[in-house]
């Protein structure tokens, strides 16, 4: 008897304020909507891609998509963006204030996203109330991707270039060196044509030449 007084009791409190109730309730539903309508909220559009590590640079113990995702994210990619869209415009940051930089890769780290895959792939996400801008975001950050790898494989084939035109120069050296040497001995032992002078040291040496015993003697020690 007592819980149905005490039921009845409530039915009565709420019939009392279900106006105010009801009030209540659709001004929350309202506000709910206006907060997140795109008067108060801009809509962002995602725009995807998602590219594999072909043609990377071999020069490091890490997998080529750590490698991948190392330049992707590296501060040479995103002052490319930051030149190519005007971003600090874009994102309404004011280059005069001291830390507009920060504040430019807060923002771009916030729209920008770019992860590994369990595939060993990567995939960039980036999100801007522009999807034509988002879009055009995606396709220059594959871009510059491919620029810088690019070149760094030109700088290193420069490199290799350099070390082999350093160690043909270096051969080049040694080898001029032997023929001075070659050139001194044929000139101070009269050594001309090894083969040639072998055959008529060897015969005048047999007819008792004193002139070609030196010279079969100098074959001997310094023929080349």
């Amino acid at each position: 008897m007592e819980t149905f007084f005490r039921n009845k009791k409530i039915v009565n409190l709420i019939n009392k304020w279900k106006v105010h109730l009801i009030i209540i309730t659709i001004v929350a539903i309202a506000i709910g909507a206006f907060i997140s309508s795109p008067i108060v909220i801009t809509p962002k559009f995602k725009s995807l891609a998602i590219i594999y590590p072909v043609n990377t640079y071999t020069y490091s113990k890490e997998s080529t998509t750590e490698q991948m995702l190392q330049v992707l994210n590296s501060n040479d990619i995103k002052e490319k963006m930051l030149a190519a869209f005007d971003l600090l415009k874009h994102y309404k940051i004011d280059p005069k204030e001291p830390q507009y930089y920060t504040y430019f890769l807060d923002e771009y780290n916030s729209n920008v996203n770019i992860n590994k895959t369990e595939y060993e792939s990567v995939e960039i996400t980036v999100l801007d109330k522009n999807s034509k801008i988002a879009c055009q975001m995606v396709d220059s950050i594959v871009k510059f991707y491919d620029d810088k790898i690019a070149s760094l494989h030109k700088r290193k084939q420069k490199e290799v270039i350099e070390i082999s035109r350093a160690e043909f120069v270096k051969k080049k050296h040694e080898l001029d060196s032997l023929e001075s040497i070659v050139k001194n001995y044929r000139q101070n032992y009269g050594i001309m044509n090894y083969n040639s002078q072998v055959l008529e040291a060897t015969k005048g040496e047999f007819a008792g030449n004193n002139q070609a015993k030196e010279l079969f003697k100098n074959l001997q020690e310094y023929g080349v």
